[in-house]
Parts: structure tokens; sequence; C-alpha cells
């Protein structure tokens, strides 16, 4: 029946519960996130935690708590004011990393979010509050909401702070088996590069040529095929100098050096491998040669690359394009660090603060994105301790349904297995229930979708109000009446969703309903809107 949900369609809506708590940690006490991650009664666990952050504000786990009762409840905006207020109030937490990486997902989620986003987090930086992968990240949050708002000066600003190299030189390609030609050392990683490289087949010689990345990132694939290995070069300038983040994001085969010396190496046809690594490089001021040997692979064959400054301010790196046939700057041998703050080492952090099953469980999530692999370890290590908690159970119905390694129809109905058994535990858990009629809807299971929604629990009288809560169920209500034909329902569903704040999703469905009413005011309306979403202008092109 229906494809396996695309990552971004199920986060959307999967909840990640979290958090430290005095009964996990061994206490007697129940601490701020109780009952959120550890077996309990979970109205009381929300009750709990809206308390502790009101009277706590400054307290890191009790944002973190109140921010994952809003994710439990499918409120994107709750969680976000909380998530802000942790990251802000306390950047230095381990905690503050895992809030910093949702909420670049939240940004995507309308462009009121974004400005929220980009409004929360401008003062830290500037202050400084952020150092070394905070502030990185925090950069990519803020890059990701001026995107969703169309501000493509402040893209471009915020891209310069995190030193993101925006211009190459592409020489090859050089072999044409990713593999045994990839581990070859070729002549031009001695620094300089030729005109141009002899085809991998009968042809004509392939120049080197200067290849721009405005956006922070090198793609290859509109390279010609016949050959999947080539060397990108920059020479890199310092201003300053001193400890810097060499950030690397690829799933490509890479080779990474420095002035001839070993950054880092990612060699995709061995194993699976972590797609963003942050190696730390102390560097002098002045001109540095910067060589990537990269191989295509299956996946998106793009690379992005950043000069990142340790102590988070701006960054002072700029690159030009490497001219063929140009000998290498004089610098000296950099000092190169380990990759820090692997999935291992923050489950390490958040478990010294909030305790190792905890730490498991949001280093996981965390890592779900750009390492599976130790996503899925740390997700076992996090059910081992926490076998009946339900927020387990979402996080790996997410992994799973991610997991390109496995097979459609297995994918799903694991993902469905630990879906339901979430809701067995917490029949309360709304993101839970909405991923899992997302899930049967796309496999063509529309009565058993609706029942589902149907049998959704009250809220309880004593939580804070949680319009985003409606507002999600009200779209899951339009998607399933939609998928149904009932173009009038899910119409009225709509209104209710983009009435509640249902951002982009609920107005690119409400647009398309228009659009087959034939409401054209309506339409060009819900357009215009749609158009701030982040790609909705290209979207609605298409």
């Amino acid at each position: 029946m229906g494809a396996r949900l695309p990552r971004a369609a199920l986060a959307a809506l999967l909840f990640v519960a979290a958090g430290g708590c005095a009964s996990v940690r061994g206490g007697a006490r129940p601490g701020p996130l109780d009952g959120v991650v550890t077996p309990g009664d979970p109205r009381e666990a929300e009750a709990r935690a809206q308390a502790v952050a009101a009277r706590r504000p400054g307290d890191p786990s009790a944002r973190l708590a109140a921010a994952l009762v809003a994710r439990r409840a499918a409120d994107a905006r709750g969680e976000a004011a909380e998530l802000l207020a942790l990251a802000a109030g306390a950047p230095r937490h381990p905690a503050s990393l895992y809030a910093l990486r949702r909420l670049s997902e939240l940004a995507e989620d309308s462009p009121e979010l974004a400005r929220a986003v980009e409004a929360g987090l401008a003062r830290a930086l500037a202050d400084g509050r952020f150092r070394g992968v905070a502030a990185y990240r925090a950069r990519v949050a803020r890059v990701i909401a001026a995107e969703v708002v169309g501000d493509h000066p402040q893209v471009a600003a915020l891209r310069a702070e995190n030193g993101a190299i925006r211009a190459w030189t592409l020489a090859g390609p050089l072999g044409r088996r990713r593999a045994s030609d990839f581990v070859r050392t070729w002549p031009a990683e001695a620094g300089v590069l030729p005109e141009s490289t002899p085809s991998p087949w009968d042809g004509p010689p392939r120049p080197t040529r200067f290849l721009p990345a405005p956006d922070g990132a090198v793609a290859l694939e509109g390279e010609p095929g016949g050959g999947d290995v080539f060397l990108l070069a920059a020479d890199v300038t310092l201003a300053r100098g001193g400890a810097y983040l060499v950030s690397i994001g690829t799933a490509m085969s890479a080779r990474v050096t420095i002035d001839g010396a070993l950054v880092h190496e990612r060699r995709d046809f061995e194993a699976f491998l972590p797609t963003v690594v942050h190696v730390p490089v102390t560097l002098a001021p002045g001109v540095h040669r910067l060589l990537v040997k990269v191989a295509r692979t299956g996946e998106r064959a793009s690379l992005h690359l950043a000069f990142a400054r340790e102590d988070g301010a701006p960054s002072d790196a700029t690159a030009a394009p490497v001219r063929p046939g140009a000998a290498p700057p004089a610098a000296g041998r950099p000092r190169i660090g380990a990759p820090v703050l692997d999935a291992r080492a923050l489950a390490a952090a958040l478990g010294r603060e909030l305790g190792a099953p905890v730490g498991a469980l949001l280093a996981g999530m965390d890592a779900a994105a750009f390492d599976r692999e130790a996503a899925k370890a740390l997700l076992a290590d996090a059910e081992a301790a926490l076998p009946r908690s339900a927020a387990v159970r979402v996080a790996r119905a997410l992994t799973v349904a991610a997991d390109p390694s496995l097979d459609e129809q297995v994918a799903r109905a694991r993902a469905e297995a630990e879906l339901r058994e979430a809701l067995a535990l917490d029949p309360g858990h709304l993101a839970a229930r909405l991923s899992l009629a997302s899930l049967l809807r796309h496999a063509g299971r529309l009565d058993e979708a609706d029942e589902l929604v149907a049998a959704t629990p009250a809220r309880d009288a004593r939580a804070n109000p949680s319009p985003g809560r409606e507002a999600s169920l009200a779209l899951a209500r339009a998607r399933l009446a939609e998928a149904r034909g009932h173009v009038e329902a899910a119409e009225a569903q709509v209104a209710e969703a983009l009435a509640g704040g249902g951002g982009c999703r609920a107005l690119e469905l409400g647009r398309d309903l228009a659009g087959r009413r034939r409401a054209v005011a309506v339409e060009d309306e819900r357009a215009r809107a749609f158009a701030s979403c982040r790609d909705g202008r290209e979207r609605l092109a298409d």
C-alpha cells in the first residue's frame, strides 16, 4: 500500500521524552520529570512539571520537563518556548545541546515559530553565552529560522559566523571506483591541483574548475558520471587563529586534511558512520590549504564544512578557491584533537546531570539524524533501563521508521508495534497517537486511523491550555477526511487547525483543499501565507 513514512513526516509528530528525575537517579521524592520518562501517572507528571517550571524558571530540568510535556501533547509552540528558555538560561548545561537541535526542527513548523527561535537565540549568541558545539547549533537553528521567513542576507551572515566554506575548486573525477580509488593516494593530494584530470573513460580531460557553494554545502550530483572520486580544495584565511571546531557534514566517503595533516577520514563503504563530526583544530593566523577527497555514494553527494570558533565568537575564517598549479601556502602544522561530543559523549554528559537512562534516551534521539547506529544502541540502553517507558517506545519508533537499512514493510511494522506499546503504557500520549494514525493513513488503513484519533482521551482539566494540541488533532482529522475524499469535512478541520496555529503543514493542506473547492480567494490567501514557509515558494511553483 503506502510508502514508508519519511523522517520529517514522523518526526514532526513524535515525542522524545527525556529528563532527569529524582526517582531515576535513585532518590525518594519525585522530581520535575518523574512520570515523563519513568512509569507513573502522566497527568500528575504534567501538572507537576508545569508547576515546577513556573516556580523555578531558571532550573534546566524544570524547563526540560515542561518542554517534554508540551511535546507529548503535540504542542510545538509550547515546546519551543520552554526549549528557548532552557537554552538561553542554561547554555552550558548538556541539555541545551538537545534543545538547540530540536529548535532547528521546530523552526520549520511555521514562520511564527521561526521568528520565536530567532528572537530567543540572537541575544544569547550576541552575549557570548554559547561555546563550541552549542554555539554552532544555535547558529544552525537561526539559519533555518531565517530561511523560513525568507531573510536571505541573514542566512548568509549566520553561515559566515559559523565559518562555512562557500568557495571551492573541484578536480576530477580522479577515479571511477568509489572504494579502491578512494583509498589510493593521488598526486594532487600533495596540495598542488592539476589544470585537468584524465577522463576515467575514453574522452577529453576534465578541467579543474571553480565550484561555488553559497549555501555552505557543495553538491556533486550535477557532476558527470563515469567517476566517483573527486578532490575539493580551498585556501582558508584565518584573521585571528586559535582554537576552532572543524565541522564536517557528509554521507560520502571523505578524507579531510589541513596543511597536509589529516583531520578526519570517513569511509562510507566500511561501516555505518556518523554523517556529522566536530574536530577541534588549533591553527595559526594566516592562509591554510584545505583539501577534501570525496567519493560519491548512493546517498546525497554533498558536503558541508565549517571553521567554527571554539569560544563561540563569530568565525574569522574566509575561503577562496585554489588556482591550479598554485603551491600550498607556508603554514605551521596544525594541532588536531579527537572529535568531540559524539552521541556517546553527549549521553555521558547528560547522564552525569540527569541519570544514565535519561542521558541515553535524550542522546539517542539527538543522534538519530546523523548517527543512526549510535542512536539505536543508545535507545536499546534506555529500553533496558526503562522497560515500561512510553517515551522510549516513541523514540524507538522514530528511529526504526527512518532506518533505510530495513525493508519498508519491516520498518513500518516495527514502528507500529513500538507506537502501540507506547499507547498501551500511556493512552494520553497524543504525539504517539497521531504518529500512529499518520502511519496507518499512509498504509491505507483509514478505518483504524479514524478509530485511533476518535479514541483520544480528553485533556486533563488541571493542565494549562494547549492550543497547539487542539490544532494538531484537527490537522490529523483533516488529513483523514481528505484521504477519504471528504473535502468539506477536511476543510472545516483545516480551518480549526489554522485558527489554533497549525503551521505550515496545515497551510499547505488548506491551500490544496481550497483549490479543489475552487475557492480562489481562500486559496490565494493561504498560498501567500504558505510562501513564508521554508521552501514554500518553490513548492508553490511546482
